[in-house]
């Protein structure tokens, strides 16, 4: 099949579900309630910077299990250090009555956005709810995996920085 310079194949990735907690943002274990009210907030490393270019190239979606917070509320904390203007959707178990890693909650995000899976990859760092689940639904997926302790045969990126990279070859497998 010929693939022509500027138009996109069926199957290439132009959403990125992100999970928010120890994703996109430091989930600290002894805060409870929703984030934005929160003393303290913070981005993981790299985060804001690779935000912003992602979100030009790409859909940039939030899917998070949070139950304290509601999408509103998360718009909040992500704001709180200035990253809401590069999520366009915020999908969260409160609002969506499902949770990762059910068909039902990627069904509804497919459905929101007018997507097919092949153009979805959802990363985060549950290798339940943010691998093998959506895996298992159809929708590529990536482990953000720091600590480096995914099993062998994963997809997995270490940092923030290693992502671009990640989407890039996802798709380039797409075309050949």
């Amino acid at each position: 099949m010929a693939h022509l310079i500027g138009v996109q194949d069926e199957s290439m990735i132009d959403t990125l579900l992100l999970d928010w907690g120890n994703t996109v943002m430091v989930d600290f274990p002894q805060q409870s309630g929703p984030m934005y009210r929160w003393p303290w907030v913070e981005t993981l490393l790299g985060a804001e910077q690779s935000l912003s270019r992602l979100s030009q190239r790409y859909c940039c979606c939030l899917a998070t299990n949070a139950a304290d917070s509601t999408r509103q509320d998360i718009r909040q904390a992500l704001d709180r250090v200035a990253i809401g203007q590069y999520f366009r959707e915020i999908f969260c178990y409160r609002d969506i009555g499902h949770a990762k890693p059910s068909a039902e909650f990627f069904a509804f995000i497919l459905a929101s956005l007018g997507k097919e899976k092949a153009n979805l990859v959802m990363i985060g760092d549950d290798l339940e709810k943010d691998y093998l689940g959506p895996m298992r639904y159809g929708v590529r997926a990536v482990l953000f995996d720091p600590c480096n302790i995914a099993p062998p045969g994963m997809l997995r990126v270490a940092s923030w920085v290693e992502i671009e990279g990640m989407i890039e070859t996802l798709n380039r497998s797409a075309v050949a």
